[in-house]
């Protein structure tokens, strides 16, 4: 069985297969809310158990794309030693993903345009775990986002589900996960200007959550410098600015 082949339910199961309380913490019934009968400690006891979950999806996740990078690698060397042998020049290969697939919506036209079936189907995963994310139920936002970003290409994604995935990593206090997915979206071309704008202020709560007043400090003057007042990132920047020069 390859890393692709494995269903998001089923990995739910592995991440979190036991019981509290009663309840099965599989992606149907979890994070179990606590109420005044919940006994004291379960709640605390799932939430450990969402975040120990969404850490070993971030794991997988890493391990398919050096799965996938290795694959791609073997897959050209093997091209260029049987080319060797005919005695002819290798040419490049398009690689297949872990698991046999080839990548999900190539297209190598000059007009390509992405169909919006495609575009449909990442609306509706981005739309569901933003629904999570506001309910609070972070863990299950990030199998959804991370299955966003891994699906689909760059020009359907724009940046957007690696942002929400930051943000998710962000509420579960690991800053240095969401500094690396923040980064990654200020790249060039790797979102539209709206996403980077907000990737920025993200990012400056990062750095103040981290320590690094200055590093802060620099990327909300960057937003409040280049962005239009009436904006909601200028406003928040705006504000977090006032806080922080009156500390």
């Amino acid at each position: 069985m390859t890393l692709k082949s494995i269903s998001l339910a089923s990995l739910v199961t592995v991440a979190g297969g036991c019981q509290f309380g009663g309840h099965n913490t599989d992606a149907n019934t979890w994070p179990v809310e606590q109420d005044e009968n919940t006994p004291r400690g379960i709640s605390s006891s799932i939430s450990e158990l969402e975040l120990k979950q969404a850490r070993l999806w971030a794991k997988i996740d890493e391990i398919e794309r050096i799965v996938l990078r290795q694959n791609q690698k073997l897959q050209i060397l093997e091209q260029g030693f049987k080319m060797k042998e005919l005695g002819a020049t290798p040419t490049t290969v398009t690689p297949a993903v872990a698991g046999g697939s080839p990548p999900p919506y190539k297209d190598t036209s000059s007009a390509a345009t992405i169909s919006s079936a495609v575009q449909e189907n990442f609306e509706g995963i981005l739309q569901e775990g933003k629904r999570n994310y506001s309910a609070g139920r972070f863990s299950q936002a990030i199998l959804l986002f991370s299955r966003a970003q891994r699906v689909f290409p760059p020009e359907v994604a724009k940046g957007q589900a690696a942002f929400w995935l930051a943000r998710c990593w962000y509420e579960l206090k690991e800053f240095a996960m969401a500094k690396k997915l923040l980064a990654g979206v200020l790249k060039k071309g790797k979102s539209t200007a709206k996403i980077a704008v907000h990737a920025k202020l993200w990012l400056a709560k990062v750095e103040l959550k981290s320590g690094r007043r200055d590093k802060a400090l620099d990327l909300l003057n960057r937003i409040v410098s280049t962005e239009h007042p009436s904006s909601t990132d200028f406003k928040e920047a705006s504000e977090l600015m006032a806080t922080l020069e009156g500390d």
